[in-house]
């Protein structure tokens, strides 16, 4: 079972950085299809592989925001995107390994804030949105203020 889901996200991360780079307005099904295998399998698999969960979770999501960062005409929301995930996931495992707890289960906030975050992302990186503007640059900073405020939120529960 293992290799069936890391061999699905693997799938599935290259899917979403083709429809990136053509800019396809397929890229939110693509994106809304991990979630749910990635919902499905924690629930299947439970804390037995978090480690190749977790690096499935990052190759996806980094995997795409640098497409995004190479193929996109503006630059900025891409490095607010790829910074905030950055200093997130840092902070994290600083606090995952200080702790030595690596059991710490997403909550409803968590799996909210990452949908929400996937879908403007995926909307924007499609074309469907635009790339430049007030509107881009303001949500750009509300979703890293989420982002943080998601992985502060889960600190708290790792300690």
């Amino acid at each position: 079972m293992l290799f069936l889901f890391l061999f699905l996200k693997l799938v599935l991360t290259l899917l979403a950085v083709w429809l990136i780079i053509i800019k396809s307005y397929f890229l939110l099904p693509v994106f809304v299809f991990f979630i749910a295998v990635d919902m499905v399998d924690g629930k299947i698999m439970k804390n037995g592989y978090r480690a190749f969960d977790t690096l499935g979770d990052r190759v996806f999501a980094y995997g795409n925001f640098l497409t995004f960062l190479i193929v996109s005409s503006q630059i900025y929301p891409a490095i607010i995107y790829i910074g905030s995930f950055l200093v997130r996931d840092l902070v994290l495992l600083t606090t995952l390994l200080k702790k030595n707890n690596f059991k710490v289960e997403s909550n409803f906030f968590d799996r909210m804030s990452i949908v929400g975050v996937a879908t403007f992302f995926a909307l924007q990186a499609s074309g469907t949105i635009p790339e430049t503007g007030m509107f881009i640059e303001i949500t750009s900073y509300f979703i890293a203020f989420i982002i943080f405020l998601q992985g502060f939120k889960k600190i708290k529960r790792i300690k």
